[in-house]
């Protein structure tokens, strides 16, 4: 080599860690916006209970970062939960409750491609199972929603050779934004969380702010319709009773009649709701 010829400069070594980085905030660049719609002007006095719910679920957007995707407090592969017999009992009710008010007509109804259920599951399945039980076809139907943010959850489900439902890679609150205007209309819908219902504050996941969305972007299905939803039982609403009047009076202020059915109540709290058009 000539002494004499210049010596290009080694190339800087690749930063990993810092491209992971970028990929990651510019990934997260692309998610929906979180929005909660105003509610209509209320025609009665709005329940106390509701008011001090949405007033915190409101505040609480304006804290926190919603990434993409969040894990779940159950693990793959983690033994049974201490409340999988009241699972065992809850999402049979919710199936069968979905057939009643389909008046047994549940594929007829979804020959409309943006009549949907829209289910918060698990790899396990735990919830189409039972449908699919009722309904062989739904093993294999993508008009049953799985809104999934645990992405470890979101590829053990994809890989099932026994279901293969519409499982998508977001939150749920993400997905009711992003679709509000689409037109779908839930004949069954479970929002079965793993939080109180005002939620965690640091990720602005926040169930009572989904169920505002969810009557206000008006998802719930004509006449008639399912909700189901499991939250902790903390404050500010400590019992079962104030969740329940919490998601009465959102439903009535957007147009619906929440009729409750049945009640299991754990640490946590299922709700299951036959919802009316009025």
């Amino acid at each position: 080599m000539d002494p004499e010829m210049p010596v290009a400069p080694a190339p800087a070594p690749r930063d990993k860690a810092a491209a992971r980085l970028r990929w990651w905030q510019e990934l997260n660049q692309v998610k929906p916006e979180l929005v909660l719609p105003a509610a209509p002007d209320a025609l009665h006095p709005v329940h106390p209970m509701h008011k001090a719910v949405a007033d915190m679920a409101t505040e609480r957007l304006q804290h926190g970062r919603d990434w993409l995707v969040r894990d779940s407090d159950y693990a793959v592969g983690d033994k049974a939960p201490a409340h999988a017999a009241v699972k065992g009992q809850v999402n049979p009710a919710f199936a069968q409750l979905v057939m009643e008010v389909c008046e047994q007509r549940l594929l007829e109804q979804l020959a409309d491609v943006r009549t949907i259920l829209l289910i918060l599951d698990t790899p396990m399945y735990g919830t189409l199972s039972e449908l699919a039980k009722l309904v062989p076809e739904l093993r294999y139907c993508q008009q049953v929603v799985m809104p999934q943010a645990d992405l470890h959850h979101y590829f053990e489900m994809i890989r099932s050779p026994d279901f293969y439902p519409g499982v998508r890679a977001q939150r749920m609150d993400h997905w009711l934004c992003a679709n509000g205007v689409v037109g779908f209309r839930c004949l069954g819908a479970f929002l079965d969380y793993e939080c109180r219902l005002i939620g965690a504050r640091s990720a602005r996941l926040c169930p009572a702010a989904d169920v505002m969305r969810y009557f206000r972007l008006k998802y719930p299905a004509k006449p008639r319709s399912v909700l189901a939803i499991t939250v902790g039982l903390e404050e500010p609403a400590p019992r079962h009773e104030d969740v329940d009047a919490f998601v009465k009076a959102e439903a009535q202020l957007n147009g619906f009649r929440a009729e409750l059915r049945e009640v299991w109540k754990y640490r946590m709290a299922t709700l299951l709701y036959v919802v009316h058009a009025e």
